[in-house]
C-alpha cells in the first residue's frame, strides 16, 4: 500500500500540472489583486489604486520568485 502511494503521489502532476502550475500560482496570485483594482477604479477611489497597484506588482514578483522560479 504505501509504494503505492509513494508511486502515485504526485498523480496529474507529471502530464498536466506541471505546465499549468506556473498559471495557477500566478492565477491565484493576480485575481485577487485584480478585484481590489476593479473595485476601487469603480469607486474612482484613485488614493488606494496606486498602493494597491505596488501591491499587485510586489505580489506577483514576490509569488513567481517564491513558487515558479
Amino acid at each position: 500500500m504505501m509504494q503505492y502511494l509513494r508511486k502515485n503521489y504526485r498523480f496529474g502532476l507529471d502530464k498536466w500540472g506541471a505546465a499549468l502550475f506556473p498559471a495557477v500560482i500566478l492565477a491565484l496570485a493576480g485575481f485577487p489583486c485584480a478585484a481590489f483594482l476593479l473595485y476601487e477604479a469603480s469607486r474612482k477611489n484613485g488614493i488606494a489604486l496606486v498602493p494597491t497597484a505596488i501591491f499587485t506588482i510586489c505580489h506577483l514578483i514576490s509569488s513567481a520568485t517564491n513558487f515558479i522560479i
